[in-house]
């Protein structure tokens, strides 16, 4: 019997990384057959839904996206990514809909957001979303200046020239530039190359002089 379930798991990686070549070469029907035809109740049943999830996701078709992430949360409530990408699953359904719902939404997000960066101190990408989240939403739907500048910190130690990046970002937002400025000069200290993410700020904010001198 134990051998018998030692080749059943080791067939079932196989089936996941059979499907992961295929969804990574987009054979997005392909990489669906593979995903799907892992069983229930096997250790590899929480990545096959994550990848039915991410399969589903770059169709734009979120509502089945979110049902396979949340499947893939529940079964394994210790992957941050998975977490990560439900969160990402919610923001896009958030956009296209009426504004109770996007309220209702924005919790959703937070949550599993939060959740993720609880699971992961590392997962820079996490934080970033939790960042913009917290900097765009109003306060009464879960945004706070104060937590997305302490996120900003924090980032500075997984990656300097992003964390002055979005520490910059917020403070744009407030309106506070020169303070914006001095974030944005320790950034291009850290790493020259965000001289790109500086000039799309300049494009956007239509100071187009000092984007094109950047460029």
């Amino acid at each position: 019997f134990a051998l018998t379930a030692i080749v059943a798991t080791a067939q079932m990686t196989v089936q996941i990384e059979k499907g992961k070549t295929l969804y990574e070469s987009k054979k997005y029907q392909e990489a669906e057959k593979a995903f799907k035809a892992v069983p229930e109740k096997t250790n590899d049943y929480a990545a096959a839904q994550y990848y039915l999830g991410r399969i589903a996701f770059d169709k734009k078709e979120y509502d089945d996206a979110g049902d396979y992430f949340e499947m893939a949360t529940e079964v394994n409530p210790r992957e941050a990514d998975y977490f990560h990408r439900l969160g990402n699953t919610y923001s896009a359904i958030a956009k296209s809909a009426n504004v109770f719902t996007q309220a209702l939404m924005a919790t959703k997000v937070k949550n599993a957001w939060e959740k993720a960066v609880e699971l992961d101190a590392k997962n820079a990408d996490a934080r970033i979303s939790l960042i913009e989240f917290y900097t765009q939403v109003p306060g009464f739907m879960g945004g706070s200046m104060s937590k997305a500048k302490a996120l900003a910190t924090e980032l500075m130690k997984l990656n300097i020239a992003e964390g002055h990046w979005q520490m910059g970002s917020i403070l744009a937002h407030e309106k506070n530039t020169s303070e914006a400025e001095k974030e944005f000069s320790k950034m291009l200290k850290a790493n020259p190359e965000y001289i790109r993410n500086l000039a799309g700020y300049y494009a956007d904010q239509k100071q187009y002089d000092k984007a094109f001198e950047l460029l």
